[in-house]
């Protein structure tokens, strides 16, 4: 059977910077060796809010499992601190290979386990292919242990729940489940890591760690997706999964988001900006929706465009934006409008200009902006999209609003695909 070609679609303590020395053992060969004055002062310790302190020493003092040493001292400017404290204060087993004068911090490194030990421990890779600690196949089970209950549940179109995860913004995180599982994982947080990619890595980096991703890429043997590198995003596929890296194009091309998901999801869920081939239509079919269900999808997809918006503007030092349903109908009526009048447009044949809307609805005349955008497959793609055009971004990071709303209507017409508005407003009485 012959391929099928789609044509190219678009669309540690908190608040410190703490540096730990790490010395073990006396082998150190002596031209390593010299002698320093340090400074020891009482020092505090609170990790995740609650202070502690090491056991059966006296203060100030640490049992390191052979000898009381310093709690900490100062050298230079910099606090020293047994990494043996903080490890186990934090629960994590500590060790030491006086070999090779290598050191960790949890899971013992493969490269050091007995051959009777390396069946019961988890691969470095895999134990590494997660983004915060969730990696797709997970069971829902293992999402509440490691994350707990979601902020919102979502609906969507692509046949996955979306767990959302927003109260904080620096590990803002959604969860794809599919009967029980997960199959897809997005965060634009800036804690993620990812088998040694993470957030703000500049793109040479990231090609040095993971290479040049394939011009074409195979996600099965019956699809391929074609890129030629120098876009927006990169597609790659490691141990089994599809990851979507989102580049911000407007600074220096670092890494700003992280989507991964299973083979089956990512070939419904073809990110814009790329053409794919396909031999079998039922890999791309999507979930035939009822006009509630979709209508729900639509629902979810707005809250999300709110959610992603604050989170970036979180990182970028500004408020977050409140959600006006008042705003929300006015950018939900003109995605509305370009669906089935055909055209994309802030200048409306029907309805005119974006402050001829503003007048006719009941909120009082005020700084207003629009985004619109068409063709992105969910509010993921289209909030990724945006931030890499100048005017829609500037719209993004306003300082003059301080509520948004959004509208979305999941519709193709004779021309475009799933349509996106996004309204920003400043409310006087805020």
């Amino acid at each position: 059977m012959r391929f099928i070609r789609n044509s190219f679609m678009w669309g540690v303590l908190c608040g410190a910077f703490i540096v730990m020395a790490l010395y073990g053992g006396s082998a150190v060969a002596e031209q390593f060796a010299r002698t320093i004055a340090v400074h020891q002062y009482p020092v505090s310790f609170y990790i995740n809010g609650e202070k502690v302190n090491p056991k059966d020493t006296r203060p100030g003092y640490f049992f390191n499992g052979k000898a009381e040493v310093p709690l900490s001292f100062i050298y230079k400017g910099t606090t020293y601190v047994p990494i043996r404290f903080i490890g186990e204060s934090l629960g994590q087993e500590v060790g030491w290979d006086g070999n090779s004068y290598s050191v960790w911090v949890g899971d013992k490194p493969a490269r050091f386990l007995k051959s009777s030990e390396a069946p019961n421990q988890p691969s470095v890779v895999e134990e590494s292919s997660t983004v915060y600690g969730i990696r797709t196949g997970d069971s829902v089970d293992r999402v509440r242990e490691i994350l707990g209950n979601p902020d919102r549940r979502d609906f969507s179109h692509i046949g996955v729940e979306w767990w959302i995860y927003k109260k904080d913004p620096e590990h803002y995180m959604q969860v794809g489940i599919r009967d029980g599982k997960v199959e897809t994982i997005y965060s634009n947080g800036t804690g993620w890591q990812y088998e040694k990619v993470k957030m703000g890595m500049t793109l040479d980096r990231l090609t040095q760690i993971w290479g040049d991703p394939e011009a074409k890429l195979y996600i099965t043997d019956s699809f391929r997706i074609e890129q030629d590198g120098g876009g927006e995003k990169l597609i790659y596929k490691k141990n089994g999964r599809v990851i979507v890296l989102y580049l911000d194009r407007l600074d220096s091309n670092k890494v700003r988001g992280i989507r991964v998901s299973t083979p089956e999801l990512f070939m419904r869920t073809v990110p814009s900006g790329f053409s794919y081939a396909y031999r079998d239509p039922a890999d791309i079919q999507l979930p035939e929706l009822t006009e509630q269900e979709r209508a729900r999808a639509e629902s979810s997809y707005e809250k999300q465009m709110w959610d992603l918006t604050n989170v970036i503007r979180y990182r970028h030092g500004l408020p977050i934006l409140q959600y006006n349903d008042q705003v929300a109908a006015i950018a939900k009526s003109h995605s509305q409008d370009m669906y089935q009048n055909n055209f994309v447009s802030h200048q409306s044949p029907t309805t005119g200009g974006l402050m001829d809307r503003l007048k006719r609805s009941p909120l009082p005349v005020s700084a207003f902006g629009e985004n619109i955008a068409v063709g992105y497959v969910d509010a993921i793609d289209a909030v990724e999209g945006l931030m890499n055009s100048q005017g829609h971004r500037e719209n993004i990071l306003n300082d003059y609003a301080n509520e948004m709303g959004a509208g979305v209507i999941l519709r193709s017409n004779a021309s475009y695909t799933h349509f996106y508005t996004q309204n920003f407003y400043y409310n006087q009485n805020r």
